[in-house]
C-alpha cells in the first residue's frame, strides 16, 4: 500500500476494506473540473447494502502572494457507528431502547458523531451530536439550529449515529513546506479553508507556531471544529505543490434533507455522488420563497454560484422563459451539469434569517 494512504484524511487511515461494494474514483483536478467518473460500476448493480465508493481531489496549487482557490464538497460518508429505532424525541433530544452506549460515548469534542434519520419526515436529515451535553446510556442531545425535533421526528423513525470529520482530523496537521500536506504558517501565509457557518463565512488556517488549527486572531485551537458532508469547503492553496487526498465513505442510499440559511449565503453540496444538472437539482423548486428573475432586473431575486476552477458562475431562474439563466445572457443554461463533489452557493436577497431544508431526492437507483 502507498504510505501517502495513510495520512489524513482520517478515512483512509488504516486498510482498505477488503471487500467493497463499489468504487467510485473521480479526478478533481486544479480547474475543479471532474474527468473521470466510472458511475455504472456503483449503481448498476443489484445490491442490498449500500455501497462504498473512493473519491480522490486535487488541490491546485497557488502560491503566497497568488493563493489558487479550490472548492470541493464530501458527497461520501463515514460508515453508521449505530443503527436504531427512536423511542423518544423532545425538541433537541431521541433516544433508543437500550442501545447499548455508553455515558459520553458521542460527546468528544475531538471525536462529534452526527445522526441522521433514515425514515421518517425527518429522512436524510442530519443533526450534529452536542458536545457540551453528554450523551446518556440511551439519550443523545443534538444541535438543531433554532429548529425542533418535535416538529419532525416521530417515536418509531429510524435514524443511525455516524463519525464526523473535523479540520484535524480531515486535513491532518499542517507542515512547513505543504507537501501533500497543508501549509502551515501565520494568517498571511498559511493555506486557508472556509466554511458557511451559522451564515457568515468563516476562515480556518494551520498557525506553525501554535501548532493548532486557528481562526483570525483568536487563540483558539479550532482543530474539532466540523466539516460537514453536508457543507462546501472553498480551499486556498498558498503551497507552490498540489494537494492531492483521497476519501473513502458510503454513498447515500436515502433522500437528503440539507440545511440552508433562509436569507443570505449558504454554502452547500448535493449530497451525492452523481452531476446533476440545475434542472435535475431544481432549487428554485424546493427552496421555499425561491425568488425568480425577472426580466432585465439586477437585482432582487435569488442565485446560485458555481466555481469553475477559475471564475465563480452565477445562475437565477427566469420566470417567464422557465429556464436558468447566466447573469443576462439569454440562453438556456437548465443543462449546466453540476459536478460530483462540486459545492453550490446560494444567495437569497431577502427573507426573515433562519435554517431551512432543501429535500433532494436519491438520484440514482441501488437496485
Amino acid at each position: 500500500m502507498n504510505a501517502n494512504l495513510l495520512k489524513p484524511p482520517l478515512r483512509l487511515k488504516g486498510l482498505f476494506p477488503r471487500e467493497i461494494s463499489a468504487v467510485l474514483r473521480v479526478i478533481v483536478m486544479g480547474s475543479g473540473l471532474i474527468l473521470g467518473l466510472l458511475m455504472t460500476s456503483v449503481f448498476s448493480q443489484s445490491t442490498s447494502t449500500v455501497p462504498e465508493g473512493m473519491i480522490t481531489y486535487t488541490v491546485a496549487a497557488g502560491t503566497i502572494s497568488s493563493p489558487k482557490l479550490t472548492t470541493f464538497s464530501l458527497p461520501l460518508t463515514e460508515s453508521a457507528a449505530f443503527s436504531g429505532t427512536v423511542s423518544g424525541v423532545t425538541s433537541n433530544t431521541l433516544s433508543a431502547v437500550n442501545p447499548g452506549w455508553r455515558v459520553s460515548a458521542y460527546s468528544s469534542p475531538d471525536s462529534p458523531f452526527g445522526v441522521r434519520f433514515t425514515t421518517g419526515a425527518l429522512t436524510g436529515e442530519t443533526y450534529l451530536i452536542s458536545t457540551t451535553t453528554p450523551s446518556t446510556v440511551n439519550t443523545v442531545t443534538v444541535t438543531n439550529d433554532g429548529g425542533s425535533l418535535v416538529n419532525g421526528a416521530q417515536v418509531g423513525d429510524q435514524f443511525e449515529i455516524f463519525p464526523c470529520d473535523t479540520l484535524l482530523s480531515f486535513f491532518g496537521s499542517g507542515t512547513s513546506t505543504g507537501d501533500q500536506a497543508v501549509l502551515a504558517g501565520t494568517r498571511t501565509t498559511a493555506d486557508e479553508v472556509s466554511m458557511v457557518q451559522n451564515g457568515t463565512w468563516t476562515t480556518y488556517y494551520f498557525d506553525s507556531t501554535a501548532h493548532q488549527w486557528r481562526s483570525g486572531t483568536l487563540p483558539f485551537n479550532c482543530g474539532n471544529t466540523v466539516v460537514s458532508s453536508d457543507a462546501g469547503v472553498v480551499y486556498n492553496r498558498r503551497a507552490s505543490t498540489p494537494y492531492t487526498f483521497s476519501v473513502i465513505g458510503r454513498v447515500s442510499g436515502i433522500d437528503r434533507q440539507i440545511s440552508y440559511n433562509t436569507s443570505g449565503v449558504s454554502f452547500i453540496g448535493t449530497g451525492f455522488p452523481k452531476d446533476l444538472t440545475l434542472r435535475e437539482l431544481g432549487l428554485n423548486l424546493k427552496i421555499a420563497g425561491w425568488i425568480n428573475k425577472v426580466g432585465s432586473a439586477t437585482s432582487g431575486f435569488d442565485q446560485i454560484g458555481v466555481y469553475d476552477g477559475s471564475v465563480w458562475n452565477y445562475y437565477s431562474f427566469d420566470g417567464s422563459s422557465g429556464q436558468w439563466r447566466k447573469g443576462t445572457l439569454p440562453f438556456n443554461m437548465s443543462n449546466v451539469v453540476i459536478s460530483v463533489g462540486n459545492p453550490i452557493l446560494i444567495q437569497k436577497s431577502n427573507g426573515t434569517l433562519g435554517v431551512g431544508t432543501i429535500q433532494i431526492p436519491i438520484p440514482y437507483s441501488l437496485n
